[in-house]
């Protein structure tokens, strides 16, 4: 309650009288009067407000209305402060969606798949991955006296900037991939991109399916049925079940592969192993097994090197060192050099395709022609249908002529590789009955076991040397 004070003028027949409320957002004014009273005007009700202090948020219309309807010994409010309004708290936009991570994948008919956990989320270099979107500052407030009440500064966020990620140069708040590799977000809230991923323990349904675009290390087994693919190596401490192994770069088992025949190593480097067995193996260099291969589909450019092989089949471009070849049950194995023939092979594949592409490449550049020279008027003008097809024409010249360009460079390649390929060779310490030789287009079936043989071919036959 403030002080009453009285009217201004030598009869006093009202008194004036103001109070706040205890946080001064609302004020109010009353007029005393016991006689029939001369009432004050609005403006001498706002210089009594003024006078004490109360200078914001005066209700205009509130102090003509009392005036209006002569309102005695009533407290009306007349002024009203206003609260601060809060400000927006900056916050992180994840531009990865790091959600699903360990979360089955949805299938159609609402089923999922356990086998396919969503682990890894990987990205590629300069891929965005968090934006800061800046705190939005609040309005202040004021008391009925005019004072301010501030908002307060709303709560930042920090970039959460880590190893393998910077913020981009074109804008503050944004962080950005430095290189291809996994997403982790940290404890600590900040995310790193890593070319390694590792793996605790064996890849299974706890881990589900292992998608990483970089070198990937597991330190337990890989069991039957579940699939680890990797853009850089695959090095796996204990062994590989019937699974699918899946390197851009080369595949390092330490222990052993035994599969069921559904199992698969594919790698673009090297696969080492101590032994494999039922597997489907294929590499664009070298397999070196330090124990035995067996009844594996082995494919490789480059050389095989074990110290058994039983059963199944073997093909390398380069070489073949075994020591020992099947079995005293004659069980057989067969083993294939390719070399420079299957090279000169697909050449003259591709060669005959290019031909064929060239000839029709040729028969559509002569029904441009005749199509264009038909089909203008006589003003040399061809109609909108007309241009129509001669655009998909041009489509279609277009895709043949790119074609060829494309066949011409397999073909460069296949040359240099040819040139630049050693002469094929087996190097075998002992070879059962029943197995098959073949290099190139030459094939021996053994018939009786040969010991310390180096086989190569010679012109139209295989040799049989010693080592």
């Amino acid at each position: 309650m403030m002080k009453t004070n009285p009217p201004a003028g030598p009869a006093s027949t009202y008194t004036l009288t103001v109070k706040h409320s205890p946080g001064s957002m609302k004020a109010s004014i009353a007029v005393l009067c016991s006689i029939a009273p001369l009432y004050p005007s609005a403006r001498e009700l706002r210089n009594t407000l003024q006078s004490h202090g109360i200078i914001e948020g005066i209700d205009e219309k509130a102090l003509e209305t009392m005036v209006a309807h002569k309102i005695v010994n009533e407290y009306i409010d007349v002024a009203h402060g206003f609260l601060s309004v809060p400000g927006t708290p900056g916050r992180l936009e994840f531009l990865v969606d790091l959600s699903n991570a360990g979360k089955p994948r949805e299938l159609e008919g609402g089923r999922v798949d356990h086998r396919d956990l969503q682990t890894v989320v990987n990205v590629r270099a300069g891929a965005p991955l968090v934006r800061r979107i800046p705190p939005i500052r609040g309005t202040d407030g004021k008391n009925v006296f005019g004072k301010i009440l501030p908002a307060g500064a709303p709560r930042d966020v920090k970039l959460p900037k880590g190893k393998g990620t910077y913020i981009s140069p074109d804008d503050p708040d944004l962080v950005v991939a430095e290189i291809d590799g996994a997403v982790v977000l940290l404890e600590t809230g900040n995310l790193e991109v890593r070319t390694t991923y590792s793996v605790a323990g064996d890849i299974d349904y706890s881990t589900g399916n292992i998608t990483y675009a970089g070198d990937l290390r597991v330190h337990g087994t890989v069991r039957a049925g579940f699939e680890v693919k990797a853009e850089g190596t695959i090095v796996i401490e204990m062994d590989v079940e019937d699974a699918r192994c899946i390197a851009s770069g080369g595949i390092e088992i330490a222990g052993g592969a035994a599969g069921a025949r559904s199992g698969l190593l594919h790698a673009g480097g090297n696969i080492t192993a101590r032994f494999i067995e039922n597997f489907t193996i294929e590499t664009s260099k070298d397999l070196i097994v330090k124990e035995d291969i067996i009844n594996c589909d082995v494919k490789t450019e480059g050389s095989v090197k074990a110290k058994r092989a039983i059963g199944g089949s073997i093909f390398a471009m380069k070489s073949i060192e075994i020591g020992t070849i099947g079995s005293e049950a004659e069980v057989k194995t067969l083993l294939q050099i390719g070399g420079v023939p299957v090279l000169v092979q697909q050449k003259y594949g591709l060669l005959k395709e290019m031909k064929q592409v060239t000839e029709e490449l040729g028969s559509i550049k002569e029904r441009m022609f005749l199509f264009v020279r038909d089909a203008m008027d006589a003003a040399g003008i061809l109609n909108e249908e007309a241009s129509r097809d001669l655009e998909n024409m041009k489509k279609q010249k277009c895709e043949f002529s790119q074609h060829l360009r494309e066949l011409q460079v397999t073909i460069d390649g296949l040359d240099q590789r040819i040139q630049a390929l050693p002469d094929p060779f087996m190097k075998l310490r002992r070879v059962f009955p029943g197995t098959v030789i073949k290099i190139g287009s030459l094939e021996k079936v053994v018939r009786e076991e040969l010991t310390n043989v180096c086989i190569t071919a010679s012109g139209d036959r295989l040799e049989f040397g010693k080592l």
